[in-house]
């Protein structure tokens, strides 16, 4: 005869055998259909490709589809087919967002073709203030997807794990500016070019690594000639700051008036 803790122990373990049983799920099965992934893209270039989607687990309610990629031109983000196994709230419109979700209504077992049409991120953001021209780029360089997919049940929590393909993005010109600041001899000027190109001053950084590469005779010391550069830099980008403030000052008490 089991003992009273014997018996304890066998109705904890049925109860969480109980737990874990429902919400045991296998993954998505998600392969390539066309196109090709590569792991390293340039900002803002297009990309196609298509996956089939198939094998969802039995607690699929819901299939939400996310991607990093935009839209271009009229053309939508996501296409779907066949048609019947599924459906989506917001008309074709939706199609176009990065985040989706699809109503399950079919049997998934049989692969469902996913396209998507899309642009790699813009990471750069260009601005003018009277004459000088800041470069500013986003730190954030990898971790970007293509597409994740997950299985959602009837309340909307994750099913099984997700399937998700991953990009980085590259900029060409930068990493061709780093080479050549590496290559430059001397040690001084080298963080004032860099400090330049950090801060935006990318036009003022050129200019000074240029001169730097190919040194001239002249009664100007380069180190001097730098400091010319960033202080030419930074006064023109706090006058054309202090204007921005002014110009916005008026506005405001114009529609005060």
């Amino acid at each position: 005869m089991a003992s009273a803790g014997e018996l304890y122990r066998a109705i904890v373990v049925i109860f969480v055998l109980l737990c874990i049983l429902p919400s045991y799920a296998g993954a998505i099965t998600v392969s390539m259909a066309e196109g090709m992934l590569n792991t390293t893209q340039q900002e803002d270039v297009t990309v196609e490709f298509a996956v089939e989607v198939s094998d969802l687990p039995k607690q699929a309610a819901f299939l939400e589809m996310e991607s990093d990629l935009t839209t271009y031109r009229e053309y939508a983000l996501w296409n779907l087919s066949p048609r019947e196994k599924w459906e989506l709230a917001g008309g074709d419109d939706a199609f176009s967002e990065q985040r989706i979700v699809l109503t399950i209504t079919g049997d998934w077992t049989q692969p469902v073709l996913v396209k998507v049409s899309g642009k790699v991120p813009v990471i750069t953001e260009v601005k003018q203030y009277d004459g000088i021209v800041l470069t500013k780029r986003s730190t954030r360089r990898s971790g970007f997807t293509y597409y994740r997919i997950q299985a959602l049940d009837e309340k909307g929590y994750p099913v099984g794990t997700a399937v998700t393909a991953t990009f980085n993005i590259a900029i060409p010109e930068e990493e061709q500016f780093k080479e050549r600041l590496n290559a430059v001899q001397d040690s001084q000027i080298r963080p004032i070019i860099s400090g330049l190109y950090d801060k935006g001053l990318t036009q003022e950084a050129y200019q000074l690594l240029v001169y730097a590469e190919s040194p001239k005779p002249s009664t100007v010391p380069l180190w001097l000639f730098a400091t010319g550069i960033l202080l030419v830099a930074l006064a023109g980008f706090f006058i054309g700051q202090r204007r921005g403030i002014a110009l916005e000052r008026k506005k405001r008490d114009i529609k005060g008036d």
